[in-house]
């Protein structure tokens, strides 16, 4: 009995791995995304893996700087939401992001005015 139940748990591992691969690579929104705030100003990175992102602020010339919301969390997608746990974008900005369906534009929107539009850059 244990021996079978063994089994089933490895079996549903491998399938569920499987399954998160193939989200992977269908996902749109992995990648690295050049943000720009008020008056289309580079304003930051999004790095967004799976399911981590990571955000940093940016001078003019798209430098990082330190003095920045700099950080990451955990980012879902769903329902036309993205939505951080963590991070910058929820702590510091309380954002929550919108997106369509094949399109590669994220616009953020949070407290105090906070507002991105950011473009997936092709590498």
């Amino acid at each position: 009995m244990r021996q079978l139940l063994i089994s089933t748990l490895l079996a549903g591992a491998v399938v569920s791995g499987a399954a998160a691969q193939d989200i992977v690579r269908t996902n749109p929104f992995l990648g690295t995304w050049h943000c720009n705030g008020f008056g289309n100003q580079p304003a930051a990175i999004l790095t967004i893996g799976n399911p981590m992102y990571d955000y940093k602020a940016v001078d003019a010339n798209w430098q990082p700087n330190a003095e920045g919301a700099n950080g990451g969390g955990i980012m879902t997608f769903g329902a036309g939401q993205a939505l951080p746990f963590g991070g910058p974008l929820l702590e510091q900005f309380s954002a929550t992001g919108s997106f369509s369906e094949n399109d590669y534009i994220l616009v953020w929107e949070g407290a105090n005015g906070f507002s991105l539009t950011c473009l997936l850059q092709v590498q």
